[in-house]
């Protein structure tokens, strides 16, 4: 019989790297006084015990079960001997987090998406499986809106670490309320408008869904920065999974293919810390407290800012031997003039002193994470023009060996690498041409796995251009999914959606695919992932406010869907009801007549088409009709059928029979 072990911080540890070793090394070494680590016989005594903790514990505890003989584990327990650590760490069968299990073998988190996918069923050759058989709205309104969120999120962070809406947006405040927004007012809006030739797109509807999707983001800063596209250059940086080393050898291709010195860069970055460091000697270099603001004190500050310039400049250079002096001076200029420290701290306070060199302690821990704009703007420069990754430092012969180098030290060594997009005029010219290519290349797009190349390659595009100055990967993964729908594809709920930064082309088509069956598959198992999330929203069983806000934030998504299904099926219904009476006045007109006209076959498709929702065997049943018996009012009422569930000519393998001569 197993054993249950509840141990301390298992939630935030298990998805880090050796952490059954690290479970291993807590089973060995806890204290039996610590009232966050006891052995219970059975999983519902352990997780009662867990349930019965402080609510402020509950969401740090998790449950270790082991294969183990509890009074072998005491005697070990008892010896402490290292070597134990790894025998404990192999009896470990599984864990508890928040009442899910993960086995041993899953928790790893390439192993956990490998099995995750096998759940799936996914089939490559199965082209059916991404294709709507109803209209875009109607298919994402199968979806249970308690698990709307899903569409927009990582599905890493549902089903690995274990997050819903609530963890999302708490790291960004109105982040998810600005996706349910975007996909309402924009994605929504550009499937069902019939003056949008689907699936073209235009820059102006990226632009606007960054504006909606940024909004929160933005929300607090000066300048309008939702839907703007961003000044001088910028970076972001490469995950270890969200690389490949095809996918890096593909970048490394366009860089050299491009050559151009404002162009893309792949490279690491160095932290020089500037103002961090020069906040740091303020902080430890102005005088103790001498009592209150006098006229003398605007001297002493400048003296010792001239002292801790002198010295932050000496330390730097010392490190970086070909960085400038009167660039460190600038930018330690600029962050004086913009953040002036001197109106920072009451002036007639007998702790003026002691506050500012606080404030210089606080601003220096903060600037080593975050840099002032000149800073950052400094570094992607330095970064950039000493990047091993520039098409001036590397042959194309060796493109081959320096991927590999690259993929090892990030995915082996920890190393960071960054993109480093082309400068702003030139990344808005990329994105320009490649939104011309695609909508160029889509219109005779005859497969679906064409219409997928096409709109990943777009995606992938604008997402390394980097155009805005936030919110980049959302922009494009919205986009990315608007397209699909609109080729009659379904919706991408990626694992990990940065992997469009740097895959190759064929393995962003996997991902892609793959994602597209995720959504079948959590549409066909809701019930499965509302109990999932049931679990999930007991850490917040004491907030009974969130319920109403997440109501209140899927509410805008909610009415349009129920909204577009109604006008729908009025629609419809009026269309039966008209075809009806045709039918039998078209059968006693044209008795005796050789002429038919074929309202029969027109009511019977639209009455299929109410009942199963099912666009395509309705486009089927037309096909069948002779285009030279169809009415004009016929053809005008097919046309809207099709514009009402967002059908157009070029979703993919539209099955019309070639003699059905419709206009769209």
């Amino acid at each position: 019989m197993p054993l249950y072990v509840v141990i301390k911080y298992l939630p935030t540890k298990y998805s880090e790297k050796n952490s059954l070793q690290w479970i291993g090394n807590k089973l060995l070494n806890a204290n039996s006084y610590d009232t966050e680590f006891k052995i219970y016989p059975s999983l519902e005594e352990a997780q009662q015990a867990i349930n019965k903790a402080l609510p402020v514990m509950q969401p740090v505890l998790g449950l270790a079960e082991i294969e183990m003989d509890k009074e072998k584990l005491e005697a070990m327990r008892t010896k402490k001997e290292k070597a134990d650590e790894q025998v404990i760490a192999d009896s470990i069968k599984a864990i508890h987090i928040r009442g899910v299990r993960f086995p041993a073998e899953q928790i790893d988190l390439a192993k956990h998406e490998e099995n995750h996918i096998k759940k799936l069923q996914y089939d490559p050759n199965n082209v059916e499986a991404l294709q709507l058989s109803t209209p875009p709205l109607l298919y994402l309104s199968q979806l249970d809106p308690r698990l709307y969120f899903l569409l927009f999120m990582d599905h890493k962070l549902f089903d690995y670490l274990l997050e819903i809406w609530r963890e999302y947006h708490d790291r960004e405040p109105g982040c998810v309320s600005d996706l349910f927004q975007a996909v309402t007012n924009v994605v929504c809006e550009y499937l069902t408008s019939t003056s949008i030739k689907k699936p073209l797109v235009q820059m102006q509807d990226i632009t606007r869904l960054h504006d909606v999707l940024s909004q929160s983001v933005f929300k607090h800063h000066k300048d309008k920065k939702s839907g703007v596209f961003r000044e001088g250059y910028n970076c972001f940086p490469l995950a270890p999974d969200t690389v490949s080393k095809k996918g890096i050898k593909r970048l490394l291709l366009r860089i050299k293919k491009d050559n151009k010195e404002n162009g893309f860069v792949l490279g690491e970055m160095s932290e020089i810390n500037i103002v961090s460091r020069f906040c740091m000697e303020m902080s430890t270099s102005l005088p103790y407290n001498m009592g209150p603001f006098n006229a003398s004190y605007p001297d002493k500050f400048v003296n010792t800012v001239a002292l801790a310039i002198e010295n932050t400049c000496k330390k730097i250079q010392q490190e970086y031997k070909d960085i400038k002096r009167s660039d460190i001076e600038k930018i330690i200029t600029e962050f004086i003039k913009d953040y002036k420290p001197m109106e920072q701290v009451e002036p007639h306070s007998q702790m003026f002193w002691s506050n500012l060199r606080n404030f210089f302690s606080d601003m220096s821990k903060k600037t080593r994470f975050q840099s002032t704009k000149a800073e950052y703007q400094f570094k992607v420069k330095y970064a950039r023009d000493h990047a091993v990754g520039h098409s001036h430092y590397f042959k194309e012969k060796d493109i081959d060996s320096l991927a590999d180098d690259i993929f090892n030290k990030i995915t082996k060594e920890g190393k960071t690498f960054y993109i480093f997009p082309p400068e702003a005029k030139l990344a808005q010219k990329y994105a320009q041409d490649a939104i011309a290519e695609y909508n160029n290349a889509i219109v005779k797009a005859k497969t679906v796995d064409e219409c997928i190349h096409l709109i990943d390659d777009l995606a992938h595009e604008l997402e390394i251009l980097h155009l805005f100055h936030d919110v980049n990967c959302r922009t494009c993964y919205v986009t990315k999914n608007m397209l699909l729908l609109a080729v009659g594809l379904g919706w991408d709920m990626e694992y990990n959606p940065n992997r469009m930064d740097c895959l190759d082309s064929d393995e962003q088509h996997e991902q892609t695919k793959i994602g597209i069956c995720r959504t079948a598959y959590i549409m066909t198992h809701q019930q499965e992932l509302l109990e999932r999330l049931a679990l999930l929203e007991k850490k917040y069983a004491m907030r009974t406010d969130l319920l109403d806000e997440y109501k209140e934030i899927a509410r805008p998504l909610i009415e349009k869907l129920i909204s577009y299904q109604q006008s729908f099926n009025k629609q419809l219904t009026e269309l039966v009801k008209e075809y009806e009476i045709l039918a039998l006045d078209s059968q006693k007109i044209f008795a005796n007549s050789d002429k038919k006209i074929p309202y029969s076959l027109m009511h019977k498709a639209l009455i299929q088409l109410q009942t199963s929702k099912n666009i395509l065997h309705f486009i089927q049943s037309i096909s069948m009709l002779d285009k030279h018996h169809i009415p004009k009012k016929m053809n005008k009422d097919i046309e809207c059928v099709l514009q009402l569930a967002g059908y157009n000519k070029y979703w993919a393998l539209m099955p019309i029979n070639p003699k059905a001569d419709f206009h769209f």
